[in-house]
């Protein structure tokens, strides 16, 4: 589908507010910034889903959280992870079992995914100890994005019911997923039980230039150690 005239300005206008491909910043600025201390994920703003099926993502900002009905930005790296909390550690702190490549789990029970009990489906459990269709274990998308204004990605957890959606966005693209400024929004859904939920979209709304495409590819490797050892350490919202 072509872009429309107001589309195309709109994605060039957009380009030019990241400070990353303005030569407004840096990664050596923001590592003299913290004294030379070590990035890690966990330094990275985190943008929030909401619960209940509201339809507005939980931004951080200096002045403290906001609401947004989308989000856009060019997205650096995104990576699946499995993960289970038992039913009593889901008040917080991190999971009970992880698997960063989707084959083996490191934690309790720990093995082989595919062979896992809380793997299945049917096998997870709602608050009010009644069974659902759902796994115990989640399949999640943690996704690492660059919005206007800002020097350091955001990060963003996609739950189960997001994954196909984001997944097949990713398979349609004509280029790699951080060449393009692509937007997240929030659609509100009801599961089988009348539950209210909301689960993300993706679509692509822009491409980056040749030039800078090349300044996104340079700043990605600066991050990439950062994004390959992130795994989630705190509850994702419970879906229905």
């Amino acid at each position: 589908m072509s872009k429309t005239k107001n589309e195309e300005t709109s994605v060039a206008l957009y380009t030019s507010q990241i400070p990353a491909l303005a030569g407004r910043g840096s990664v050596d600025m923001v590592r003299e910034n913290l004294g030379g201390m070590q990035i890690t994920f966990r330094d990275l703003p985190k943008i929030k889903n909401p619960s209940g099926g509201a339809t507005q993502f939980i931004v951080p900002t200096m002045e403290g959280e906001e609401y947004a009905k989308s989000i856009s930005g060019i997205v650096l790296y995104m990576t699946g992870q499995h993960v289970y909390w038992k039913p009593d550690s889901q008040m917080g702190g991190p999971p009970d079992c992880v698997s960063t490549d989707r084959i083996t789990g490191v934690g309790d029970p720990g093995g082989l995914c595919l062979k896992c009990p809380f793997h299945q489906w049917g096998s997870d459990v709602r608050n009010d100890g009644k069974p659902t269709k759902a796994k115990a274990c989640k399949e999640v998308v943690l996704i690492f994005i660059l919005e206007p204004g800002c020097v350091l990605p955001r990060m963003m957890i996609a739950p189960p019911s997001s994954k196909k959606a984001i997944l097949q966005y990713g398979v349609k693209l004509d280029r790699y997923i951080w060449q393009c400024v692509t937007e997240f929004a929030l659609v509100a859904a009801k599961s089988a039980n009348g539950d209210a939920y909301a689960t993300i979209t993706a679509r692509k709304v822009g491409d980056l230039t040749a030039d800078e495409a090349a300044i996104v590819a340079a700043y990605r490797k600066d991050f990439m150690d950062v994004f390959t050892s992130a795994t989630i350490d705190e509850p994702i919202v419970p879906e229905p």
